[in-house]
């Protein structure tokens, strides 16, 4: 398994530091226990990003490619992330894992609840004008609104944040080179 951080810096609107991690999965795929299977290779990836000044304690906010509250059982990869490091978490899924929701209108910050069991657990967030939306959601020590405003202020050019899109390239990247060197 490959696990990727990319440290973003809002006011610099850039990367201003990144790590991957390479590991074994330990757990099995089960849908819905994500974070069983991904969150050692993860917190390795934190590690080193934190061995560059860039410790959890210096960090704001965590943005997750997954889920938080809107999950079947309530505490997704973004939930639990956020209680190990004891920073606030987002989740931010590119498509629905649970819920009902009616679909935003297509401009950017347009949104619509996320609605599971009665309850509100995340909005359906148009990131860009004309783009399908993503399911943001709560996972650690931030409310909603605060969740989707980080979400959209993350959203500089693409569907998905920056964060997001850079962690995918940098664990594609390693992946690449991981198969180079086994070859």
């Amino acid at each position: 398994m490959i696990g990727a951080v990319a440290v973003w810096s809002m006011s610099r609107r850039e990367v201003v530091a990144s790590a991957t991690a390479v590991g074994e999965a330990t757990f099995p795929y089960i849908p819905g226990l994500l974070a069983f299977r991904e969150l050692p290779v993860l917190l390795e990836a934190f590690g080193i990003v934190g061995a560059h000044g860039y410790a959890p304690l210096h960090i704001d906010a965590v943005i997750c490619d997954g889920h938080g509250i809107a999950h079947p059982r309530g505490f997704g990869i973004a939930c639990h992330l956020g209680l190990l490091l004891g920073i606030p978490t987002v989740g931010c899924g590119k498509s629905r894992l649970v819920g009902e929701f009616v679909m935003p209108a297509t401009q950017k910050g347009s949104s619509s609840l996320l609605l599971y069991k009665e309850r509100e657990v995340g909005q359906v967030v148009c990131t860009r004008d004309g783009v399908a939306p993503v399911f943001v959601s709560p996972g650690h020590l931030i409310g909603m609104k605060a969740a989707v405003d980080l979400i959209l202020r993350c959203c500089v050019r693409y569907r998905l944040p920056e964060p997001i899109r850079t962690a995918h390239k940098l664990a594609g990247d390693a992946l690449r080179s991981y198969r180079r060197v086994l070859e």
